[in-house]
């Protein structure tokens, strides 16, 4: 159910962002980088956080939560760099569209793993 509603932000907001873009270049960058980005970034920790579980367990799903929150820090840095500095987007709206959408999805990445650690006890 969760990779479902993954697949619909992916695809929903690529799909926004292309038609956006051919009207306004800048929109459509605003939506590609603040929404589509940290939502595939999101998923693919989804993906890696159930590989490691299925392989590894509990202790090392835990250890890569730890490390994940470094990726993410780092990633939502370059992200932020890349729409204001490289693409020269509205940090107006850019940066507060980033976090919000990073934030809400790492919201729904805690309650999973929150999930499936206790599915394991």
């Amino acid at each position: 159910m969760l990779k479902k509603f993954y697949i619909g932000g992916i695809v929903g907001s690529a799909s926004l962002s292309y038609v956006l873009y051919l009207s306004n270049d800048k929109t459509g960058l605003l939506i590609l980088l603040g929404i589509f980005a940290p939502v595939f970034m999101s998923f693919l920790n989804i993906v890696l956080i159930e590989l490691i579980h299925g392989y590894f367990g509990n202790q090392v799903t835990n250890y890569f939560n730890i490390f994940q929150f470094l990726i993410k820090s780092v990633f939502m840095l370059l992200m932020s760099y890349l729409g204001v500095k490289t693409f020269n987007l509205n940090f107006k709206y850019y940066i507060p569209l980033l976090c919000v959408t990073w934030f809400s999805f790492h919201i729904v990445e805690g309650f999973f793993v929150q999930n499936l650690l206790q599915k394991e006890k």
